[in-house]
């Protein structure tokens, strides 16, 4: 068999965009010996407008262990912020071109088992093998923040899929709403983390390292800054709190200003657990999420955790390991923040319970699962 990774889009170097379908083709590669393609036009207007890196239409990555991830990428173009009914029609037509493009040059068929990030992008590839003639074996994994065009989602005949994947019990939920688990078989697997990168490091050494002050306590965000991953509520919040330092992570609309602000702005993936464990509690109250990587990334590091009572992270915490607040309550929040802030019992217990969850969601141990589904449906 071959596993077929089909992304909107695909890291490269200096461009760091979806890793986590990266995470998982590679570690198919990798851990399980598994064939493994991936599937991801790549917009040339959006890498130009970027000034990121064009590659090449088909190129093949060498891992580690010699195995190797081929990338079928070739271009279409976008008109981002445009609504406009003829140059949407375009636009769509560019990608199903290239799309189709990298189907047939990737030779897929009855035998592969492809594995698509998203609704919107797993109903577009069976568009495309559709117009094709081509059966094969889609699995779809249901975790976007919030699932988009569900309706149309929902009334859409799929003629290749054959499981879905739902991140967390949300996206059960969701599913459930727009009655697409009624098209296949599901299966809940929270999301992975590579262990190799997201690790315990000593928390004086990374300061030193840093140059964060030695004694201090510092709460770390990492996400788009936007309202609905509550960064606003974090800022709001400890402004009012003169002995709490900060680390924000990303970039977006909403910009951070409270004191005492270690750093703020976008790191490549891989030197981000430096900052996590140079932290003294993770925190993200977010509205949406699929399952938020970020979090299974800072349970890899031993980070206690602030966030949301939200079905999104049923799977992925506990009391043990993290404080569950009311997103919208900045109340909640800030006694949160206080109640880790004040005992050093308490953190230092979270952070074995974080550690152990974490152990549980290593990417390995995520695409065992997805192959486990893979033999179930075979």
């Amino acid at each position: 068999m071959r596993f077929v990774m089909v992304s909107q889009h695909y890291p490269v170097e200096g461009d760091p965009i979806f890793v986590f379908s990266q995470q998982i083709a590679e570690a198919m590669a990798y851990h399980h010996n598994v064939e493994t393609i991936v599937i991801s036009p790549q917009s040339i207007t959006r890498k130009i407008m970027r000034r990121k890196k064009i590659t090449k239409s088909v190129y093949t990555k060498r891992l580690d262990n010699g195995n190797c991830v081929t990338v079928y990428a070739y271009p279409y173009v976008t008109f981002s912020g445009i609504k406009n009914g003829l140059i949407n029609k375009l636009q769509k037509r560019s990608h199903m071109k290239a799309l189709k493009k990298c189907i047939k040059k990737a030779n897929i068929t009855e035998d592969d088992y492809c594995y698509s990030m998203f609704w919107h992008m797993g109903k577009q590839f069976d568009e495309a093998l559709s117009e094709l003639n081509i059966k094969t074996n889609l699995i779809v994994e249901s975790s976007e923040s919030v699932l988009q065009d569900g309706e149309q989602i929902s009334d859409y005949q799929f003629n290749n899929l054959k499981a879905i994947v739902c991140v967390s019990s949300e996206k059960v939920n969701e599913c459930n709403s727009f009655n697409l688990l009624e098209k296949a078989p599901h299966f809940l697997i929270p999301n992975g983390f590579d262990p190799d990168v997201f690790k315990k490091y000593d928390r004086n050494e990374m300061r030193e390292k840093l140059g964060f002050p030695k004694d201090a306590f510092i709460i770390s965000f990492v996400g788009s800054f936007i309202e609905r991953k509550g960064i606003g509520e974090i800022n709001n919040v400890i402004k009012n709190m003169d002995d709490v330092y900060s680390v924000f992570i990303g970039g977006g609309p909403i910009n951070p200003d409270c004191d005492n602000i270690l750093f703020k702005g976008s790191l490549d993936h891989d030197f981000i657990p430096e900052y996590l464990c140079a932290s003294d509690v993770f925190v993200l109250p977010t509205k949406h999420e699929g399952c938020a990587n970020v979090i299974v990334e800072a349970l890899g590091c031993g980070l206690p955790i602030i966030s949301s009572k939200k079905d999104f992270n049923k799977e992925i915490l506990n009391d043990d390991c993290a404080v569950l607040i009311d997103p919208y309550s900045e109340e909640e929040l800030k006694e949160a923040i206080i109640r880790v802030k004040n005992s050093a019992e308490l953190r230092k217990s979270m952070e074995a319970a974080s550690y152990n969850m974490g152990q549980t969601l290593t990417i390995k141990e995520r695409t065992r699962k997805i192959l486990e589904v893979i033999a179930k449906i075979s």
